[in-house]
Protein backbone atom coordinates (compact mmCIF):
# COMPACT_ATOMS: atom_id res chain seq x y z
CA UNK A 1 0.00 0.00 0.00
CA UNK A 2 2.80 2.41 0.89
CA UNK A 3 4.61 1.64 -2.37
CA UNK A 4 1.45 2.29 -4.40
CA UNK A 5 0.83 5.58 -2.59
CA UNK A 6 4.42 6.68 -3.25
CA UNK A 7 4.18 5.86 -6.98
CA UNK A 8 0.87 7.72 -7.39
CA UNK A 9 2.20 10.80 -5.62
CA UNK A 10 5.77 10.73 -6.95
CA UNK A 11 5.36 13.82 -9.14
CA UNK A 12 3.77 15.89 -6.35
CA UNK A 13 6.48 14.78 -3.90
CA UNK A 14 9.29 15.78 -6.31
CA UNK A 15 7.58 19.10 -7.03
CA UNK A 16 7.15 19.81 -3.33
CA UNK A 17 10.82 19.06 -2.64
CA UNK A 18 11.92 21.42 -5.43
CA UNK A 19 9.68 24.19 -4.09
CA UNK A 20 11.02 23.68 -0.56
CA UNK A 21 14.57 23.80 -1.90
CA UNK A 22 14.02 27.20 -3.53
CA UNK A 23 12.27 28.48 -0.40
CA UNK A 24 15.24 27.49 1.74
CA UNK A 25 17.66 29.18 -0.68
CA UNK A 26 15.64 32.41 -0.50
CA UNK A 27 15.57 32.28 3.29
CA UNK A 28 19.35 31.72 3.52
CA UNK A 29 20.37 34.24 0.83
CA UNK A 30 17.62 36.92 0.69
CA UNK A 31 20.11 39.75 0.08
CA UNK A 32 21.50 37.97 -2.99
CA UNK A 33 18.35 36.78 -4.75
CA UNK A 34 15.48 39.11 -3.79
CA UNK A 35 16.94 41.91 -5.97
CA UNK A 36 16.64 39.45 -8.88
CA UNK A 37 12.86 39.47 -8.49
CA UNK A 38 12.88 43.29 -8.53
CA UNK A 39 15.00 43.24 -11.71
CA UNK A 40 12.46 40.93 -13.31
CA UNK A 41 9.61 43.15 -12.16
CA UNK A 42 11.38 46.19 -13.59
CA UNK A 43 11.92 44.36 -16.91
CA UNK A 44 8.22 43.51 -17.00
CA UNK A 45 7.10 47.09 -16.23
CA UNK A 46 9.45 48.73 -18.74
CA UNK A 47 9.25 46.31 -21.70
CA UNK A 48 6.50 43.68 -21.39
CA UNK A 49 3.65 45.70 -19.85
CA UNK A 50 3.50 48.52 -22.43
CA UNK A 51 3.96 46.09 -25.34
CA UNK A 52 1.49 43.41 -24.24
CA UNK A 53 -1.32 45.06 -22.27
CA UNK A 54 -2.84 47.11 -25.15
CA UNK A 55 -2.95 43.99 -27.35
CA UNK A 56 -4.65 41.95 -24.63
CA UNK A 57 -7.36 44.57 -24.23
CA UNK A 58 -7.85 45.28 -27.95
CA UNK A 59 -7.95 41.64 -29.11
CA UNK A 60 -10.48 40.73 -26.42
CA UNK A 61 -12.62 43.71 -27.45
CA UNK A 62 -12.38 42.77 -31.14
CA UNK A 63 -13.51 39.26 -30.28
CA UNK A 64 -16.53 40.49 -28.30
CA UNK A 65 -17.51 42.93 -31.06
CA UNK A 66 -17.95 40.04 -33.50
CA UNK A 67 -14.87 40.26 -35.73
CA UNK A 68 -14.31 36.52 -35.11
CA UNK A 69 -17.71 35.70 -36.58
CA UNK A 70 -17.21 37.72 -39.75
CA UNK A 71 -13.67 36.55 -40.47
CA UNK A 72 -14.29 32.93 -39.53
CA UNK A 73 -17.34 32.53 -41.76
CA UNK A 74 -15.30 33.63 -44.79
CA UNK A 75 -12.36 31.35 -43.97
CA UNK A 76 -14.23 28.26 -42.75
CA UNK A 77 -13.92 26.26 -45.98
CA UNK A 78 -10.24 27.11 -46.56
CA UNK A 79 -9.24 26.36 -42.96
CA UNK A 80 -11.12 23.08 -42.90
CA UNK A 81 -9.44 21.82 -46.09
CA UNK A 82 -5.91 22.88 -45.08
CA UNK A 83 -5.91 22.67 -41.27
CA UNK A 84 -9.05 20.61 -40.48
CA UNK A 85 -10.41 23.38 -38.27
CA UNK A 86 -12.90 26.24 -38.51
CA UNK A 87 -12.07 29.76 -39.66
CA UNK A 88 -11.62 30.77 -36.02
CA UNK A 89 -8.19 29.12 -36.29
CA UNK A 90 -7.11 31.67 -38.90
CA UNK A 91 -8.22 34.57 -36.69
CA UNK A 92 -6.31 33.15 -33.73
CA UNK A 93 -3.19 32.58 -35.84
CA UNK A 94 -3.25 36.18 -37.11
CA UNK A 95 -3.79 37.61 -33.63
CA UNK A 96 -1.06 35.41 -32.16
CA UNK A 97 1.40 36.49 -34.87
CA UNK A 98 0.57 40.18 -34.45
CA UNK A 99 0.56 40.23 -30.64
CA UNK A 100 2.97 37.46 -29.61
CA UNK A 101 3.02 35.25 -26.51
CA UNK A 102 0.73 34.53 -24.66
CA UNK A 103 -2.11 36.47 -26.33
CA UNK A 104 -3.09 33.61 -28.68
CA UNK A 105 -3.69 31.16 -25.84
CA UNK A 106 -5.56 33.85 -23.92
CA UNK A 107 -7.97 34.41 -26.85
CA UNK A 108 -8.39 30.64 -27.32
CA UNK A 109 -9.27 30.31 -23.64
CA UNK A 110 -11.81 33.16 -23.89
CA UNK A 111 -13.49 31.61 -26.95
CA UNK A 112 -13.76 28.24 -25.23
CA UNK A 113 -15.16 29.77 -22.03
CA UNK A 114 -17.69 31.77 -24.07
CA UNK A 115 -18.89 28.57 -25.76
CA UNK A 116 -17.88 29.65 -29.26
CA UNK A 117 -15.70 26.58 -29.78
CA UNK A 118 -15.75 23.03 -28.46
CA UNK A 119 -12.93 21.28 -26.61
CA UNK A 120 -11.99 19.30 -29.74
CA UNK A 121 -11.88 22.44 -31.86
CA UNK A 122 -9.71 24.19 -29.25
CA UNK A 123 -7.22 21.31 -29.36
CA UNK A 124 -7.10 21.50 -33.17
CA UNK A 125 -6.28 25.21 -32.99
CA UNK A 126 -3.56 24.81 -30.32
CA UNK A 127 -0.66 24.48 -32.85
CA UNK A 128 -1.50 27.92 -34.31
CA UNK A 129 -2.16 29.97 -31.18
CA UNK A 130 1.24 30.08 -29.47
CA UNK A 131 3.60 32.17 -31.59
CA UNK A 132 5.91 35.10 -31.05
CA UNK A 133 5.32 38.43 -32.78
CA UNK A 134 7.37 40.34 -35.38
CA UNK A 135 8.12 43.22 -33.00
CA UNK A 136 9.96 40.89 -30.65
CA UNK A 137 11.61 38.56 -33.18
CA UNK A 138 12.64 41.08 -35.84
CA UNK A 139 12.99 44.16 -33.64
CA UNK A 140 14.23 42.94 -30.27
CA UNK A 141 16.05 39.73 -31.28
CA UNK A 142 17.18 40.51 -34.84
CA UNK A 143 18.05 44.22 -34.67
CA UNK A 144 18.44 44.71 -30.91
CA UNK A 145 20.42 41.56 -30.03
CA UNK A 146 22.05 40.28 -33.24
CA UNK A 147 22.34 43.73 -34.84
CA UNK A 148 20.81 42.48 -38.10
CA UNK A 149 17.31 42.91 -39.48
CA UNK A 150 17.87 40.08 -42.00
CA UNK A 151 18.64 37.65 -39.17
CA UNK A 152 15.43 38.70 -37.40
CA UNK A 153 13.40 38.20 -40.61
CA UNK A 154 14.97 34.77 -41.16
CA UNK A 155 14.16 33.67 -37.60
CA UNK A 156 10.59 34.96 -37.89
CA UNK A 157 10.14 33.26 -41.30
CA UNK A 158 11.32 29.94 -39.83
CA UNK A 159 8.92 30.47 -36.93
CA UNK A 160 5.88 31.09 -39.18
CA UNK A 161 6.69 28.37 -41.74
CA UNK A 162 7.31 25.70 -39.10
CA UNK A 163 4.11 26.63 -37.25
CA UNK A 164 2.03 26.26 -40.44
CA UNK A 165 3.75 23.03 -41.50
CA UNK A 166 3.31 21.45 -38.08
CA UNK A 167 -0.36 22.51 -37.81
CA UNK A 168 -1.10 20.91 -41.20
CA UNK A 169 0.74 17.67 -40.38
CA UNK A 170 -0.68 17.45 -36.85
CA UNK A 171 -4.34 18.00 -37.74
CA UNK A 172 -4.33 16.13 -41.06
CA UNK A 173 -2.79 13.11 -39.30
CA UNK A 174 -5.49 13.28 -36.62
CA UNK A 175 -8.19 13.62 -39.29
CA UNK A 176 -7.14 10.58 -41.33
CA UNK A 177 -6.52 8.50 -38.19
CA UNK A 178 -10.04 9.28 -36.92
CA UNK A 179 -11.45 8.60 -40.37
CA UNK A 180 -9.68 5.24 -40.44
CA UNK A 181 -11.04 4.39 -36.98
CA UNK A 182 -14.45 5.81 -37.99
CA UNK A 183 -14.36 8.37 -35.18
CA UNK A 184 -16.05 11.78 -35.34
CA UNK A 185 -13.97 14.82 -36.25
CA UNK A 186 -14.67 18.55 -36.07
CA UNK A 187 -16.55 20.06 -39.00
CA UNK A 188 -17.22 23.73 -39.65
CA UNK A 189 -20.95 23.55 -38.93
CA UNK A 190 -20.25 22.42 -35.36
CA UNK A 191 -18.94 25.85 -34.36
CA UNK A 192 -21.31 28.03 -32.35
CA UNK A 193 -20.82 31.63 -33.45
CA UNK A 194 -21.55 34.17 -30.74
CA UNK A 195 -24.16 36.88 -31.14
CA UNK A 196 -22.68 40.38 -31.25
CA UNK A 197 -23.36 42.48 -28.17
CA UNK A 198 -24.28 46.15 -28.53
CA UNK A 199 -23.66 46.96 -24.85
CA UNK A 200 -20.28 48.66 -25.48
CA UNK A 201 -19.88 50.10 -21.95
CA UNK A 202 -20.08 46.65 -20.40
CA UNK A 203 -17.75 45.17 -23.01
CA UNK A 204 -15.06 47.81 -22.40
CA UNK A 205 -15.22 47.69 -18.59
CA UNK A 206 -15.30 43.87 -18.49
CA UNK A 207 -12.39 43.58 -20.91
CA UNK A 208 -10.33 46.17 -19.06
CA UNK A 209 -10.77 44.25 -15.80
CA UNK A 210 -9.98 40.94 -17.51
CA UNK A 211 -6.87 42.39 -19.19
CA UNK A 212 -5.58 43.82 -15.89
CA UNK A 213 -5.90 40.41 -14.22
CA UNK A 214 -4.19 38.68 -17.15
CA UNK A 215 -1.26 41.09 -17.35
CA UNK A 216 -0.66 40.76 -13.59
CA UNK A 217 -0.42 37.00 -14.07
CA UNK A 218 2.16 37.49 -16.85
CA UNK A 219 4.11 39.94 -14.68
CA UNK A 220 4.24 37.45 -11.85
CA UNK A 221 5.66 34.74 -14.09
CA UNK A 222 8.27 37.06 -15.67
CA UNK A 223 9.52 38.33 -12.29
CA UNK A 224 9.49 34.91 -10.64
CA UNK A 225 11.41 33.17 -13.43
CA UNK A 226 13.99 35.96 -13.54
CA UNK A 227 14.64 35.07 -9.89
CA UNK A 228 14.70 31.31 -10.59
CA UNK A 229 17.27 31.70 -13.40
CA UNK A 230 19.64 33.60 -11.10
CA UNK A 231 19.35 30.90 -8.40
CA UNK A 232 19.95 28.11 -10.94
CA UNK A 233 23.06 29.74 -12.41
CA UNK A 234 24.45 30.88 -9.07
CA UNK A 235 24.19 27.32 -7.69
CA UNK A 236 25.25 25.80 -11.06
CA UNK A 237 22.23 23.48 -11.11
CA UNK A 238 22.41 23.25 -14.91
CA UNK A 239 26.16 22.64 -14.92
CA UNK A 240 25.95 19.02 -16.25
CA UNK A 241 23.77 20.17 -19.17
CA UNK A 242 26.10 23.10 -19.88
CA UNK A 243 29.11 20.76 -19.97
CA UNK A 244 27.40 18.56 -22.58
CA UNK A 245 26.39 21.58 -24.67
CA UNK A 246 29.91 23.05 -24.37
CA UNK A 247 31.29 19.98 -26.12
CA UNK A 248 28.65 20.19 -28.86
CA UNK A 249 28.80 23.97 -29.40
CA UNK A 250 30.58 26.60 -27.30
CA UNK A 251 30.19 28.42 -23.97
CA UNK A 252 27.92 31.20 -25.27
CA UNK A 253 25.51 28.83 -27.02
CA UNK A 254 25.47 26.46 -24.03
CA UNK A 255 24.61 29.34 -21.68
CA UNK A 256 21.97 30.65 -24.09
CA UNK A 257 20.20 27.31 -24.47
CA UNK A 258 20.19 26.50 -20.75
CA UNK A 259 18.88 29.92 -19.75
CA UNK A 260 16.45 30.02 -22.68
CA UNK A 261 14.84 26.75 -21.61
CA UNK A 262 13.58 28.68 -18.59
CA UNK A 263 13.17 32.22 -19.97
CA UNK A 264 13.33 32.75 -23.74
CA UNK A 265 14.32 36.45 -23.86
CA UNK A 266 17.34 35.95 -21.66
CA UNK A 267 18.36 32.90 -23.68
CA UNK A 268 18.15 34.82 -26.97
CA UNK A 269 20.31 37.58 -25.51
CA UNK A 270 23.01 35.10 -24.45
CA UNK A 271 22.90 33.36 -27.85
CA UNK A 272 23.33 36.65 -29.70
CA UNK A 273 26.79 36.98 -28.14
CA UNK A 274 27.98 33.93 -30.11
CA UNK A 275 27.02 35.60 -33.43
CA UNK A 276 27.22 32.42 -35.53
CA UNK A 277 24.86 30.34 -37.69
CA UNK A 278 24.57 27.77 -34.89
CA UNK A 279 23.52 30.55 -32.53
CA UNK A 280 20.87 31.75 -35.01
CA UNK A 281 19.50 28.20 -35.41
CA UNK A 282 19.41 27.78 -31.63
CA UNK A 283 17.66 31.15 -31.23
CA UNK A 284 15.05 30.26 -33.86
CA UNK A 285 14.40 26.92 -32.14
CA UNK A 286 14.21 28.63 -28.75
CA UNK A 287 11.68 31.19 -30.02
CA UNK A 288 9.43 28.32 -31.10
CA UNK A 289 9.81 26.52 -27.76
CA UNK A 290 9.18 29.84 -25.92
CA UNK A 291 10.67 28.75 -22.57
CA UNK A 292 9.09 27.42 -19.39
CA UNK A 293 8.01 30.88 -18.26
CA UNK A 294 5.81 31.50 -21.32
CA UNK A 295 4.62 27.87 -21.45
CA UNK A 296 3.36 28.16 -17.87
CA UNK A 297 1.73 31.52 -18.67
CA UNK A 298 -0.10 29.85 -21.57
CA UNK A 299 -1.09 26.84 -19.47
CA UNK A 300 -2.53 29.13 -16.79
CA UNK A 301 -4.87 30.64 -19.42
CA UNK A 302 -5.72 27.31 -21.07
CA UNK A 303 -6.52 25.66 -17.72
CA UNK A 304 -9.19 28.31 -17.09
CA UNK A 305 -11.08 26.84 -20.07
CA UNK A 306 -10.22 23.19 -19.27
CA UNK A 307 -8.02 22.83 -22.36
CA UNK A 308 -5.47 20.03 -22.00
CA UNK A 309 -2.07 21.28 -20.82
CA UNK A 310 -0.47 17.90 -21.64
CA UNK A 311 -1.47 18.21 -25.29
CA UNK A 312 -0.21 21.78 -25.37
CA UNK A 313 3.21 20.75 -24.01
CA UNK A 314 3.41 17.86 -26.49
CA UNK A 315 2.57 20.23 -29.33
CA UNK A 316 5.23 22.75 -28.22
CA UNK A 317 7.94 20.05 -28.13
CA UNK A 318 7.04 18.64 -31.55
CA UNK A 319 6.74 22.16 -32.99
CA UNK A 320 10.22 22.96 -31.67
CA UNK A 321 11.69 19.96 -33.53
CA UNK A 322 10.03 21.07 -36.79
CA UNK A 323 11.38 24.61 -36.28
CA UNK A 324 14.90 23.25 -35.83
CA UNK A 325 14.71 21.45 -39.20
CA UNK A 326 13.17 24.44 -41.00
CA UNK A 327 15.79 26.79 -39.47
CA UNK A 328 18.64 24.59 -40.71
CA UNK A 329 17.27 24.78 -44.27
CA UNK A 330 16.46 28.51 -44.27
CA UNK A 331 19.73 29.63 -42.71
CA UNK A 332 21.72 27.50 -45.17
CA UNK A 333 20.08 29.22 -48.16
CA UNK A 334 19.35 32.73 -46.85
CA UNK A 335 22.35 33.62 -44.65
Amino acid sequence: MKGTFFKKNLLSIITSLIILFFMVILIIYPEKFMPSFLKGLNLFCVTVLPALFPFMFLTKTLTDLGIVNKLSLKLDKFCYIIFRMSGIGAYLFIMSLLCGYPVGTKILSDLKKDGQITEKEAENILPLCSTSGPLFVIGSVGVGMFGSKSIGITIFAAHIISTIIFAIIYNQTKFFYNKLKKKSYITTNQIQYKNISNDYDKILSKNMMDSCQSILLVGGFVSFFFLIIDIIFELKLFYPLQVVLNYAFNKEIALGITSGIIEMTRGCFELSKANSNNAIIATSTLVSFSGLSIILQSISFLSQANISSKKFIKIKILQTLVTFIVSLILIKFLL
